[in-house]
């Protein structure tokens, strides 16, 4: 199959979806952020593109990845905002009472 749409081959843009979509599901389910998820669906929808030779069909592949690429922004920025990671909740512990004297005397 020609590629007409893309500068790099059919062989390398199916790698690629294969590897965010990997990427994507081991982050949704090592964050259980949704926005991962939608972005595990919309990144290996762009081969969707091989299946239209129509330009509506191409501008229908095209206008639903864009959408979801905006869900997954709007997702990351309501619903996965409120979910807070534990390495953001240790990152500025607090110091003692007894460590803060310690330190006025350095």
């Amino acid at each position: 199959m020609e590629n007409l749409y893309f500068y790099a081959t059919v062989k390398f843009h199916v790698v690629l979806a294969i590897l965010a979509l990997i990427i994507c599901v081991v982050m949704f389910i090592r964050k259980k952020k949704y926005h991962h998820l939608v972005l595990a669906l919309a990144l290996p929808a762009t081969l969707l593109v091989y299946t239209t030779k129509t330009q509506t069909g191409f501008s229908f592949v095209g206008l639903t990845v864009a959408v979801a690429m905006v869900a997954a922004v709007v997702l990351e920025y309501t619903v996965d905002k409120d979910k807070e990671t534990p390495e953001t909740l240790t990152e500025n512990p607090e110091t003692p009472s007894g460590d803060a004297d310690e330190q006025k005397e350095v």
